[in-house]
């Protein structure tokens, strides 16, 4: 969601994923911007659609590795949503590089 350029940023919106299976207990992925709810990365069930995951931002534009560890997903359908809701001019998101793993950050297996 770029809006910056063609809207200067007065727009609101929300993007989500396609269903997909969480096939491992340990999602990564790298995301950042507004440190507040209005701009966040959400994990929700796809048969419910409630979010049990999210996480806001640090106000900049470095992306840092988030990894979760969701055994109780596993095997479930998700999708990743990236709503901004901000405050006209203040909406900033970047989200990426979502991969699932079968092992921690120190290399351990898990079931």
């Amino acid at each position: 969601m770029d809006g910056f350029e063609l809207h200067v940023d007065v727009g609101a919106a929300t993007l989500t994923t396609a269903p997909l299976s969480l096939r491992s207990r340990m999602p990564r992925f790298l995301p950042n911007g507004r440190p507040d709810e209005t701009t966040r990365v959400e994990l929700i069930r796809h048969d419910t659609g409630q979010a049990f995951f999210q996480v806001a931002g640090t106000s900049t534009e470095t992306i840092r590795q988030r990894m979760m560890d969701l055994p109780d997903h596993v095997g479930r359908k998700i999708k990743v949503r990236l709503p901004d809701t901000g405050p006209r001019g203040r909406g900033h998101l970047n989200s990426g590089h979502f991969r699932l793993q079968e092992t921690d950050r120190h290399g351990r297996q898990h079931p």
